[in-house]
């Protein structure tokens, strides 16, 4: 875990559901680009997907802080919000991190968006700053 970063474990707990990231990042006029992804949380890092295309990719690269909130598919009103910073991108593993996503969200051990593997894809890995719960015990 990083240094300074402690998630309860009623937090880790919910990490490890499949609830959704609204992933912030900052688009060139300075305005926030929001987009609903998947993701998986390990070893202090959160971890999303994305095809270098998108604008997401193109907004990290330039600046890649972000924040975002995972939230409770549930209850809504049980959220993490998290300030943090792109600090590797890699297209190593990158078909395989999105089926793996898959199946932890659809259960379909395969991306079925790109069956044929063919997109540019990249993990896009986010190391925490700051973070914001509400809706858990103590």
């Amino acid at each position: 875990m990083l240094e300074g970063m402690h998630f309860s474990e009623s937090i880790l707990d919910f990490l490890r559901e499949p609830n959704f990231m609204v992933l912030g990042t900052i688009a060139t006029d300075g305005r926030p680009q929001m987009t609903i992804v998947w993701f998986e949380y390990g070893d202090g890092a959160f971890r999303v997907s994305t095809t270098t295309p998108r604008v997401k990719y193109r907004n990290v690269i330039r600046d890649p802080r972000v924040s975002f909130i995972v939230y409770d598919r549930g209850n809504p009103y049980r959220y993490l919000q998290v300030q943090g910073t792109v600090s590797n991108i890699t297209n190593e593993g990158a078909h395989d991190f999105i089926d793996r996503l898959s199946a932890r969200y659809t259960g379909s051990p395969t991306y079925k968006r790109d069956p044929e593997r063919t997109e540019d894809r990249v993990i896009l890995t986010i190391t925490p700053d700051r973070f914001f719960a509400a809706g858990f015990a103590a």
